[in-house]
């Protein structure tokens, strides 16, 4: 963000209101059935016969996955130093996009000392051909680097907390307008969509410390 505001000539904050008005309508248009749609149209590739590597599938991402593809490559590129601390404080489920979870769920197996193979051993297991292209591109071509990544990391974490809890609770509002007040379900997803509400606040007044570099 300071690179882009730096190159642009316009304040960080000025860049951050715009990004986060596009990622509120972003979440809007995809979140509610963008994930399905990439499901379903695998589910229908394996019936067919499709490729079993999932090549044709195109990738479409929803929620925070800018911060769950940084994540992946925060873990390749320093595991041994990250992979406690990741795995301390998120969860598959809270990748809402259903490649990364995957890929995440695979990093996760893998033992302390697997070091620099790790990176290999990831793009053999990734089906998806424009994944593979995008983590290659991401670690290979762009020499991807992280100004301060103890820091970065904090930032990604909390941009997919937030995200991964107001879709839980757009998710629970939607649900409970078709239910009475007398539904049991109601009083059920009132509680769920209470303690996301609580969750979020939490971590939206979380601010990233040095100490974590």
């Amino acid at each position: 963000m300071e690179k882009i505001a730096e190159k642009l000539n316009i304040s960080q904050e000025i860049l951050f209101g715009e990004l986060k008005k596009k990622q509120r309508a972003a979440r809007k248009r995809e979140h509610f059935g963008i994930q399905q749609q990439t499901e379903s149209a695998a589910r229908t590739n394996a019936k067919t016969g499709g490729s079993s590597k999932g090549g044709n599938i195109p990738l479409v991402f929803s929620g925070a996955w800018g911060g769950e593809k940084d994540i992946i490559l925060l873990l390749l590129i320093y595991f041994k130093d990250f992979r406690e601390y990741v795995f301390d404080h998120l969860e598959e489920s809270d990748f809402q996009n259903l490649e990364f979870r995957k890929i995440f769920s695979f990093i996760k197996q893998q033992p302390v000392d697997v070091g620099g193979n790790l990176i290999h051993h990831v793009l053999e297991i990734v089906e998806n051909e424009e994944m593979r292209a995008l983590l290659m591109r991401e670690v290979f071509h762009s020499n991807r680097e992280f100004n301060k990544p103890g820091l970065y990391l904090q930032g990604c974490i909390k941009q997919i907390k937030i995200a991964v809890n107001q879709a839980k609770i757009d998710l629970a509002k939607r649900a409970i307008k078709d239910l009475s007040p007398d539904d049991k379900k109601y009083f059920e997803l009132l509680a769920e969509m209470q303690n996301a509400m609580n969750t979020l606040k939490k971590w939206q007044d979380v601010v990233p410390s040095q100490e974590k570099e």
